[in-house]
């Protein structure tokens, strides 16, 4: 089982050229339950009703920087990750990388 599989979170970005060619890459996000904060919660902390402290509410607002500071830097590592493998595809480095490039893309590549 891969990290993809196991991971209650993944972000994927999907290349698409409009002619027929689509291609997903996706890759896992480490965390779990941490992500995760609940509609209940945000409208308790919202309305200042509940049982949260200062620290609770402080806890909430870094969870929710901390999250989405995780999703773009996982975004950004897969924008890499795809570039790289179209120059890979294209020829640009070892001529070893190529083909796996080319398989793990698709498409027709001339």
């Amino acid at each position: 089982m891969t990290n993809i599989e196991r991971a209650r979170f993944t972000l994927e970005i999907v290349l698409r050229d409009h002619q027929g060619f689509e291609r997903p890459i996706s890759m896992a996000i480490g965390l779990d339950q941490e992500l995760r904060i609940s509609s209940r919660a945000v409208s308790e902390l919202k309305s200042g009703f509940g049982l949260y402290s200062m620290d609770d509410a402080v806890t909430l607002m870094h969870t929710r920087e901390m999250r989405k500071d995780l999703f773009i830097q996982t975004a950004e590592r897969l924008g890499t990750l795809l570039a790289e493998r179209m120059e890979d595809a294209e020829g640009w480095h070892d001529t070893s990388r190529i083909d796996p490039a080319r398989k793990q893309l698709g498409g027709e590549w001339s």
